[in-house]
C-alpha cells in the first residue's frame, strides 16, 4: 500500500533541487496566498542543512523526521533534526516553530520567510505550521515541473497568510459505492496538499452500513452488503481498526474526520439488520437502487434511542473530532403518520406534528452527544419542526437554510447544490453520462461565496465555512471519483481560503495548468473541464451593432467559428475579438487543441431583429436561476436551445412575463414572435394568453393584440415551439408585452394546484 503523504513530501524535497532564483515571484500556489513578497538572493539546501524544531510537539517532530528522511533518500544527504536550543552557530537551517504573539496571523495562519541562511515557518499552532509547509511544498514542486536542472535552491520570499474560513471541508459517500482504505488515504492526501482540513465521511445510508459496531454485528454482516440487479453481491465495510488508522492518518495531515451516522431516515440498511426498530417490523432488504425510502427508524420505540446511544458510544470512541454528523435529511413521515407508537410519542411530548417529532428525535440525540462532549451537525432539514439548541446546520438545499440558522445564532456550514455538489456534471453530458443534477463547471465552483448578502456582519460570523460533496451513486471507480473531484476541489479550496479581493478566475485558471501536471505526477485522475462555449452579447451604440463574444472556462482556448454552413469549421475564423453577425442564421463554433476539434461543436441560433439594443424592463422578475440576474436574454439575438437550463431562457414560477420595451427611435413593427418550452412532466406549461400594447409619441398605451392560447394545452409531449403575433403598427416608441402564466398546474395534472413554470425566450420584433 502506497503512503501518499510520504510521496508528496518526497516530491517537495526532490523538487527543491531546481527552483531558479527570481527577482520577481508570481505565486503559483492554490489556494492563492493572501500576501507573498519576493526577496533578493536564495537559500541552498545542502548536506549541512539542519531542520530545527522550535517545539517538542509530537506532530511537529514527526513532520520534521519525514522531511529529513526524504532529503536523505533523494539528495543523498544525512541531515540532522535537532532542537532550536542547540542551534547556536548554525547556518543553513529550516526552522519549524510556534509563535503565539503573531498579531497579523489568525487561526490556521502562518508566516514564512526565506533568505540565504534559513527557511522559517511559524504558526500559532500545528495547523498554521502545516499550512505553511504546504505552501512551500507547492512553490517548490510546481517550479520543479517546469525546470529540469537539479539545484538545491529555494527562492527568497516572505509570506503572511491565513484562511478566510476555518472550516474547509470535503465529503465522500462510501455507501452507494465502497472504496478501500488505500483510496481514502489518497483522497486525504490531495485534500491536505490544497489546505482542506475537514473530511466528512458518509458511513451509513439506505444502501449500506459501512462502519463496524461491535454491539450490533449484523449492521455490517447484513447491512454492509446488497444484491445488485444482476444478482451479484456487493459491499464492504471498515473495521474499527481501519477507522482508527484513517483517523490517525488524517491527523498527520492536519485533517479532522467527521463521521456521519444517518438518523432517523436513510436507514434501510440498518433496518434490514434490525427490522424491529422500524415502524412496521417487517423484514427488509438492503436496496440496490437510489432514492428516498419510506421505512425509517421508529421514533416512538424507546429501543431506537437505546440503539443509537450504543452506536454513538462506539463511534465517539473512534473519532476524536468535536463534531458528529447525524444526517437527519430527507426523512419521509409516512410510517410515523401510521405508527401507533409514533403517534403516542407525539401526544405524550405535546408535539404538533411529525415534523416536530423529527425535531424531538434530533434534539434528544443532541443532548446525548453534548453530554459526551460532542457537537451535532445535521443537514438543513433539522430546521423543520425547530432546531436542536446547539446544532450546527449544513445547508445543502441552497443557502436559505444556512441564512435561517445564522439568524437564529446557530453555526452554519454552507454546501449548496448549485456550487458544491461534485456529482453534478462539469463537462458535456455525453462525456459524463453518469453525472446527475445540474451543470457545475469549474468557474461556478470558483465563484462560491459562503457569506450571504442577506446576513449582517454579526450574523455572518456564524458561517464557519463551506464543503464540497461527492455523492457516489454513479461513481463506481476510484478513477471516476477523482475525475469528478478534481480540479473542482482546487477551485473550492481557493474560494474558502483566499480573500474575495484576491480571487480572479483567469489567474486561477492559468495557475491550474501547472497543477494539472502536478496531479498527473502524483497519480491522480482529473477532468479537463468543459469545452462548452459560452456566448455573450453587447450592443455597440456607436456602430449600432449587436456584437458577440465567445468564452470558455478552458485556459486560452483556440475558438474557431463559421457563419456559412457550407464552410468547414476547421478552416473557420479564429475568434479574437467581438464581432457582429451579418444576418440571422446558425453560427457554429468549436474549441481546437493541436488542430483537433475538442468535443462537439456549439451551434448558436441567431436572430437579427429590430429589438436588439433596445431598453427592456421586466415588471415581474424571473427566477434567479433562469434569467433573474439580467433582462438582456430576451433581446440579445441568441435563441435558447431545447434545454431550459442553457442560460438563455427566462423562467417565471407562478408569475407572468410583463415586459416594457422603450425604443431609441420610433419603429414600424409588423410582428412579434417568441419561443416557449412546454414540459408538463417538469411542471413547465405553455403560455395561457398573450396581450400586446403599443404606444406612439405623446400617447398612452393601447391594446393592439390579445389572444387566447389555451389550445396549446393539448400538446402533452415535451417540446419547444413559437408564438406569432401580427402587429402592423407604425411609429411605435414603446411596446408592452404580457405573456400569461397558468400559475397553477391544471386539474388534469398529477400535481394539480402546485405552482407551474413559464419559459420564454427572445422577443423577436420585425
Amino acid at each position: 500500500m502506497k503512503n501518499w503523504s510520504l510521496i508528496i513530501i518526497l516530491a517537495i524535497i526532490f523538487s527543491a533541487c531546481n527552483f531558479e532564483n527570481k527577482s520577481h515571484l508570481e505565486s503559483p500556489v492554490i489556494p492563492r496566498t493572501n500576501g507573498m513578497y519576493p526577496m533578493p538572493s536564495s537559500f541552498d539546501i545542502t548536506e549541512k542543512t539542519v531542520i530545527l524544531l522550535g517545539s517538542n510537539d509530537t506532530q511537529m517532530t514527526r513532520l520534521a523526521n519525514k522531511l529529513k528522511s526524504q532529503i536523505d533518500s533523494i539528495c543523498g544527504f544525512d541531515i540532522k533534526v535537532q532542537d532550536v536550543a542547540d542551534a547556536e552557530g548554525l547556518r543553513n537551517v529550516i526552522l519549524l516553530s510556534f509563535k503565539n504573539d503573531m498579531k497579523r496571523i489568525g487561526n490556521g495562519g502562518y508566516h514564512m520567510e526565506v533568505d540565504k541562511d534559513k527557511v522559517v515557518i511559524q504558526g500559532k499552532d500545528f495547523n498554521g505550521v502545516f499550512n505553511g509547509v504546504m505552501t512551500l511544498s507547492q512553490i517548490i514542486l510546481l517550479d520543479q515541473i517546469k525546470e529540469e536542472d537539479a539545484k538545491v535552491e529555494v527562492p527568497n520570499i516572505q509570506v503572511w497568510d491565513q484562511p478566510r474560513f476555518e472550516y474547509r471541508g470535503m465529503h465522500l459517500d462510501v455507501c452507494r459505492h465502497y472504496f478501500p482504505v488505500s483510496f481514502i488515504k489518497k483522497y486525504l492526501d490531495v485534500m491536505a496538499l490544497y489546505k482542506m482540513n475537514y473530511f466528512h465521511w458518509h458511513l451509513t445510508e439506505d444502501q449500506a452500513w459501512r462502519i463496524e459496531i461491535k454491539a450490533y454485528p449484523e449492521l455490517t454482516e447484513i447491512g454492509a452488503w446488497r444484491t445488485e440487479a444482476n444478482g451479484e453481491k456487493y459491499g464492504g465495510f471498515y473495521t474499527q481498526e481501519q477507522v482508527k488508522e484513517v483517523v490517525a492518518y488524517a491527523r498527520e495531515l492536519n485533517i479532522t474526520v467527521i463521521p456521519e451516522i444517518e438518523m432517523p431516515g436513510h436507514a434501510r440498511a440498518a433496518l434490514a439488520a434490525y427490522p424491529e426498530l422500524s415502524c412496521t417490523g417487517k423484514q427488509l432488504e438492503v436496496p440496490h437502487t437510489w432514492g428516498v425510502f419510506e421505512d425509517v427508524f421508529c421514533s416512538g420505540n424507546e429501543e431506537t434511542f437505546k440503539f443509537y446511544e450504543t452506536v454513538l458510544d462506539e463511534v465517539m470512541d473512534l473519532f476524536p473530532a468535536e463534531y458528529l454528523h447525524v444526517g437527519a435529511d430527507e426523512c419521509p413521515k409516512t410510517r410515523w403518520e401510521e405508527c401507533p407508537k409514533c403517534q403516542k410519542r407525539i401526544k405524550e411530548e405535546g408535539l404538533n406534528d411529525e415534523h416536530e417529532l423529527q425535531s424531538y428525535f434530533v434534539s434528544r440525540m443532541e443532548k446525548y452527544l453534548n453530554k459526551n462532549g460532542k457537537k451535532l451537525i445535521g443537514w438543513d432539514e433539522i430546521l423543520e419542526g425547530g432546531l436542536a439548541p446547539d446544532a450546527t446546520v449544513m445547508s445543502w438545499r441552497g443557502m436559505q437554510g444556512g441564512i435561517d440558522a445564522a439568524r437564529q445564532e446557530h453555526d452554519v456550514i454552507m454546501t449548496p447544490t448549485d456550487y458544491c455538489y461534485f456529482d453534478y456534471y462539469q463537462a458535456e453530458p455525453e462525456f459524463e453520462p453518469k453525472a446527475i443534477g445540474g451543470f457545475l463547471p469549474l468557474s461556478k465552483v470558483y465563484a462560491f461565496n459562503p457569506l450571504p448578502k442577506e446576513l449582517n456582519e454579526e450574523q455572518q460570523s456564524y458561517i464557519l465555512g463551506g464543503q464540497g460533496n461527492v455523492w457516489t451513486e454513479y461513481m463506481e471507480t476510484e478513477e471516476y471519483v477523482e475525475y469528478m473531484l478534481l480540479p473542482r476541489m482546487l477551485a473550492l479550496s481557493e474560494a474558502l481560503w483566499s480573500r474575495e479581493k484576491n480571487k480572479n478566475f483567469d489567474d486561477f485558471n492559468e495557475r491550474l495548468q501547472t497543477h494539472k501536471k502536478l496531479l498527473t505526477k502524483l497519480g491522480y485522475n482529473f477532468s479537463n473541464g468543459s469545452y462548452q462555449i459560452r456566448v455573450e452579447t453587447k450592443f455597440d451604440t456607436a456602430t449600432n451593432e449587436n456584437k458577440l463574444t465567445f468564452t470558455s472556462e478552458q485556459y486560452e482556448p483556440e475558438i474557431r467559428f463559421i457563419e456559412d454552413a457550407s464552410m468547414i469549421l476547421d478552416s473557420g475564423e479564429v475568434f479574437n475579438k467581438a464581432f457582429s453577425p451579418q444576418a440571422s442564421g446558425v453560427i457554429t463554433a468549436g474549441i481546437f487543441e493541436d488542430g483537433k476539434l475538442m468535443r462537439n461543436a456549439t451551434q448558436i441560433k441567431y436572430e437579427k431583429h429590430l429589438g436588439l439594443g433596445q431598453d427592456i424592463k421586466l415588471l415581474k422578475k424571473p427566477n434567479h436561476k433562469y434569467g433573474g440576474e439580467t433582462n438582456a436574454g430576451l433581446l440579445d439575438g441568441i435563441l435558447g436551445s431545447d434545454n431550459h437550463k442553457d442560460g438563455k431562457w427566462s423562467g417565471f414560477k407562478g408569475k407572468d412575463l410583463v415586459a416594457e420595451i422603450d425604443f431609441t427611435e420610433p419603429k414600424d413593427l409588423k410582428s412579434l414572435r417568441f419561443s416557449y418550452i412546454q414540459h408538463q412532466g417538469a411542471w413547465i406549461m405553455p403560455p395561457k394568453a398573450v396581450s400586446v400594447y403599443g404606444r406612439t409619441e405623446g400617447q398612452a398605451y393601447e391594446l393592439i393584440y390579445e389572444g387566447d392560447l389555451k389550445d396549446l394545452l393539448n400538446i402533452k409531449k415535451p417540446n419547444q415551439s413559437e408564438v406569432f403575433v401580427e402587429l402592423n403598427k407604425t411609429q411605435l416608441v414603446a411596446l408592452k408585452i404580457h405573456v400569461e402564466n397558468y400559475k397553477k398546474l391544471p386539474s388534469s395534472h398529477t400535481y394539480a394546484g402546485n405552482e407551474c413554470w413559464l419559459f420564454v425566450d427572445e422577443l423577436i420584433l420585425e
